[in-house]
């Protein structure tokens, strides 16, 4: 199918993505991962449902218990309970939102924001719990949400055996056209890119992935073909 995308011919002759940079498609994150691993990706949903609405409920029950037990300091602004809950929570909460950073694309140094006043809160709660991570693989892994088009791809590859797609570029005093056709074996992904111009076809690129992630990856850094392309 035609579509406004083209692929890059400057981008560099690199060959599969590698799995350290572009890790394979993971299982749905442990609770223990959630809490306690600073790697990976959580999307919105994950940090409001699973870590700040239960946060916020778990320290006003805290604050609760203080007052009844006459254990909360006014003065202080805190009580027994509620700074014991704060110390345990703590290296939870940075996991968490470490995580949410990574869907970001940010590193989880990107909290000390937190310490401009009143701008960082905001800014965090914006980046946080508002904005969608990173479409497609990032530095930091897969996408955490699920992307029903590329299962409807994968369904059409499984049934046709090759899919294709065709882009049209202008560029200098001419066009160039993209041929691109993507094939599978055995769970294996194969694409391959030509160009043609001035009546000579060239290869522009020929890849092989071990997952739909890695290939989505591949042409959203490298091309402006999309999945969706080869519908």
């Amino acid at each position: 199918m035609n579509s406004q995308h083209m692929v890059d011919p400057h981008r560099p002759p690199t060959a599969q993505l590698s799995e350290q940079s572009h890790p394979q498609e993971e299982g749905p994150m442990t609770l223990p991962q959630l809490f306690f691993s600073l790697r990976g990706r959580i999307p919105r949903s994950t940090y409001w449902l699973k870590y700040f609405l239960p946060y916020v409920a778990l320290y006003i029950i805290a604050v609760i218990i203080d007052n009844a037990s006459g254990m909360y300091n006014e003065s202080a602004g805190a009580g027994v309970f509620s700074s014991a809950f704060m110390l345990i929570a703590f290296y939870p909460s940075l996991a968490v939102t470490v995580k949410r950073c990574h869907d970001r694309d940010h590193s989880g140094w990107f909290l000390l924001i937190g310490f401009i006043p009143i701008l960082g809160a905001i800014w965090l709660l914006i980046e946080l719990g508002f904005l969608r991570g990173t479409i497609g693989l990032n530095r930091y892994g897969a996408d955490p949400l699920p992307h029903p088009e590329n299962d409807t791809v994968l369904e059409s590859l499984e049934s046709a055996g090759c899919l294709k797609a065709t882009v049209v570029s202008s560029e200098g005093n001419g066009e160039i056209k993209y041929d691109a056709s993507l094939t599978s074996d055995d769970g294996a992904y194969f694409l391959e890119i030509n160009e043609a111009s001035g009546g000579t076809l060239r290869t522009v690129a020929k890849e092989s992935f071990g997952s739909t992630h890695e290939l989505d990856a591949y042409l959203r850094q490298y091309t402006k073909f999309a999945l969706s392309d080869f519908l």
